[in-house]
């Protein structure tokens, strides 16, 4: 038999249900991949099995939990959903603002996170493709301390600044910005000029909303030598850090060329020089911490391809390429066939 909610959980939806029914519900509507970790798992998928009263906390047993796999099963990686699951549940990771997420009530003895170390587990998560939860949790007098309430101010004022249009997005408006959205074959491509400028992220988004989650390999690529209006010489491989079947970031540089020894990238990366899996809604690749010391890419275009999609549909992919992280001058630029 299919584990039910709790008593108790049960008749507390009930109570959200009648007096907030738009209220969304951790385990009902959404679903927690990253536990409280901070970091969401990469390939992430949205759909899942698990039906919309099912809750995991509430499963007796870890058998009857992994009876229904995908949706709030927690492995090594986290909860990463199902390619061809039934159901659709946001998913979402969770962080306090102290140091490796924890405590979750306010502590004048733990340290609060760095503003490196906020921007991170906000771009694994969000950038992503999930929901972040940050905690800022109060004292026991009701208020929020000044460590907390200046960490919380840090944060927002750089998720402002690298990702002028929200949600991990730089604006298309933006004079760092280049954008280009396409109707992509499997085998297809969609190119954007950046002016021979460098670039430090590229944003992608697919049309979800529309299409359903549908990218599952795609390759990312960086142009010189290019013609206005025609072909690159080079086309050069680009892998990204931000990717791998891990919750934490790989520790390899992302530099072009380069390798993952995450699980993932390290054998479909050899195999087939592919950059990424999933997309969803939105997606960051990031190029700007290099061994070699230098930041960002520099190049001409960027190609974005897609090597593979589910049931070999196209895909509606939305590409931002943008320079938060190393040079101030502006991108613009052209799209390329």
């Amino acid at each position: 038999m299919t584990p039910q909610l709790g008593p108790t959980f049960a008749k507390l939806a009930q109570v959200v249900r009648k007096n907030q029914p738009n209220a969304v519900i951790l385990g009902q509507d959404t679903k927690q991949v990253g536990g409280e970790s901070g970091y969401a798992p990469y390939p992430l998928w949205y759909y899942c099995n698990t039906r919309i009263y099912e809750y995991a906390r509430n499963f007796p047993n870890a058998t009857a939990l992994a009876s229904l796999s995908d949706c709030m099963q927690n492995t090594t990686v986290g909860v990463q959903g199902a390619t061809y699951g039934r159901f659709f549940k946001a998913p979402e990771s969770d962080c306090s603002i102290y140091k490796n997420c924890h405590p979750w009530f306010a502590s004048d003895k733990s340290p609060v996170q760095t503003l490196d170390e906020m921007m991170l587990h906000y771009e694994l998560t969000v950038g992503r493709g999930a929901e972040y939860i940050l905690n800022v949790p109060p004292s026991t007098k009701g208020v929020i301390g000044p460590r907390e309430a200046a960490a919380a101010a840090a944060l927002g004022k750089e998720v402002k600044r690298r990702y002028p249009g929200g949600h991990c997005m730089p604006s298309p408006t933006d004079p760092r910005a280049a954008a280009v959205e396409k109707t992509v074959p499997r085998g297809g491509s969609a190119s954007v000029g950046v002016k021979g400028k460098s670039f430090s992220r590229v944003w992608l988004g697919e049309g979800v909303y529309s299409d359903g989650q549908r990218v599952t390999a795609y390759r990312l690529e960086a142009g010189t030598g290019c013609a206005p209006g025609g072909g690159c010489k080079t086309w050069a491989f680009l892998n990204s850090s931000f990717n791998g079947m891990h919750t934490k970031p790989c520790a390899q540089p992302e530099s072009s060329g380069g390798s993952c020894t995450s699980t993932w990238n390290a054998t479909a990366a050899n195999a087939a020089r592919v950059t990424g899996a999933t997309i969803g809604v939105r997606h960051i690749e990031a190029f700007d911490k290099h061994a070699a010391g230098w930041c960002g890419v520099r190049a001409e275009m960027v190609r974005f391809t897609l090597l593979s999609s589910v049931g070999s549909q196209p895909a509606t992919v939305k590409m931002i390429v943008s320079d938060p992280m190393c040079a101030a001058s502006g991108l613009g630029g052209e799209t390329e066939e």
